[in-house]
Formats: structure tokens, C-alpha cells, sequence
């Protein structure tokens, strides 16, 4: 009698082909069902990883999710949150590194959720204030009367009195 396929070590009841234990990822007294769709590996007693991209399945046998990660995690099985500093699918895009007090920006999206350091704004914290502006969010002007007509430090929190 040959044993099913997903036996483990291809072992069964050498009268009635049931297999004493299943392969990773199937179940069954003759191991002939897959597991449950949302669980994997050993008696399909792992959960699948809530971060698998756009609530995909996993592979019922190794637990990595089909289609990747969902935006801010990694790993082989979407289980590792970015690193502060990256963000993004796979988390592969840097953070601009302009957060307000260094604070991490948004592992999903790179937006700097606490505001930009003095000096930038963006959503992202990406750019540097325009001429002519400067502090938080860039909303100062500057007064256009510095020494020497020296442009104004984009990155003062408040005009310097001189």
C-alpha cells in the first residue's frame, strides 16, 4: 500500500492507508485536507500573520504571506515592524530624518505625525522652508532687515534680536 503524499515520512496504517501524522500545513486522518484558510504548519495549529498585505492568506504549510507584508512591516512572515527610520512596503523607504525631536515617523505612511523639526515642512517633513521663512511648520516671515543682509536662519524657532 503506498501511504498519501502528505504523510510525514510517508508512513500510514499499513492496512487502512491513514497516516500516523501529518506533513506541515495538512490535516485529516488520510492528511487529504489543506488547512484551514487564515492557519499553517504543524496540526495547522500556527495563526496566519494579521500583517500579511491586504488581509491576504498565507501559504497554509510555511506561513508566508502570498502577496507580501502590509505597508510598515517585513519579515517571512510579516512579523518584524519596520525599524525606526524606515517605513513603507517591505520597509524599504527612509524617513526623511526631519521629524520633530527626532521622533520616528510613521512606519505605513513616512509622515512625521508629532510635525517637522524648525526649518521643514511637509507631511513628511521633507522640505526646507522657503526663502524668506523659517521656525515650525515654516509659518514665520522673516523681517528682511538682518546685518548685512544675511538671510535669516530657517532653522530658528523665533527671530534673533540683535
Amino acid at each position: 500500500m503506498t501511504c498519501p503524499t502528505s504523510c510525514r515520512n510517508d508512513t500510514c496504517h499499513i492496512q487502512n492507508g491513514n497516516c500516523y501524522t501529518c506533513k506541515p500545513g495538512w490535516t485529516g486522518i488520510s492528511c487529504e485536507k489543506k488547512c484551514k484558510e487564515g492557519w499553517f504548519g504543524e496540526n495547522c495549529s500556527q495563526l496566519c500573520s494579521r500583517h500579511c498585505r491586504n488581509d491576504a492568506v498565507c501559504n497554509h504549510v510555511t506561513g508566508q504571506c502570498y502577496k507580501g507584508c502590509n505597508s510598515g512591516w517585513t519579515g517571512y512572515m510579516c512579523e518584524k515592524e519596520c525599524d525606526d527610520g524606515t517605513y513603507g512596503y517591505n520597509c524599504v523607504n527612509n524617513c526623511s530624518g526631519h521629524c520633530l525631536n527626532n521622533s520616528p515617523c510613521n512606519k505605513q505612511t513616512g509622515q512625521c505625525d508629532k510635525g517637522c523639526n524648525p526649518g521643514y515642512t511637509n507631511t513628511d517633513c521633507s522640505k526646507i522652508c522657503p526663502s524668506g521663512h523659517y521656525g515650525t511648520n515654516c509659518s514665520e516671515r522673516c523681517s528682511g532687515h538682518c546685518i548685512n543682509n544675511e538671510p535669516c536662519d530657517r532653522h530658528a524657532l523665533k527671530a534673533s534680536s540683535v
